[in-house]
C-alpha cells in the first residue's frame, strides 16, 4: 500500500490530472472533494480512452480545449468505487482486484483517505526481486 496518496480535487483539469500521470509514473489518482472526501478514481486508463475516444481523433474539438468538452467528474470511476479499510487483509482486496477488473483501491480510516493499494504493490510484495517498474 502507498501510504503518501497523490490525489486530485474535483475541479482539476483533465490536462493537469493527465500529466500527472507521466510526470509522478502513476497510474491512479483518488479523486476528492472539497472537504477531501473521496468522490472517485481516474485512472491513467480513463485518460487514454477520452484521449482515443473519435470526438477528440477525428478533430471535433473545434478549436476548443479539451479541458472544456471534458471534466474528471465526467469520466472518472465513481458509481462502482471499491474501497478498502485499513483492518481489511489482503485477501479481500485480491478478490475485489479478481471480480471487478480494477487495478487500484484506495484506502479509508473513519471515512478518510489514507492509501491506495495497488495490484503491483501486492505483486511487489510477493516477488520483490522479479518486479522492476
Amino acid at each position: 500500500m502507498t501510504d503518501h496518496v497523490i490525489s486530485i480535487k474535483v475541479d482539476t483539469a483533465f490536462t493537469e490530472a493527465s500529466k500527472m500521470f507521466k510526470i509522478l509514473n502513476i497510474h491512479h489518482l483518488p479523486v476528492v472533494d472539497e472537504e477531501g472526501g473521496l468522490i472517485g478514481i481516474f485512472s491513467a486508463n480513463d485518460a487514454l480512452e477520452t484521449f482515443s475516444s473519435s470526438l477528440i481523433t477525428e478533430g471535433y474539438l473545434n478549436g476548443k480545449s479539451i479541458n472544456d468538452l471534458v471534466s474528471i467528474p465526467e469520466i472518472m470511476a465513481s458509481n462502482k468505487l471499491y474501497t478498502l479499510n485499513t483492518d481489511d487483509d489482503v485477501r479481500t482486496a485480491l478478490k475485489i482486484f479478481v471480480e471487478q477488473k480494477i487495478h487500484a483501491i484506495p484506502i479509508l480510516e473513519n471515512k478518510a483517505l489514507v492509501g491506495i493499494l495497488t495490484s503491483n504493490d501486492i505483486l511487489r510484495r510477493l516477488h520483490p526481486d522479479q518486479i522492476v517498474v
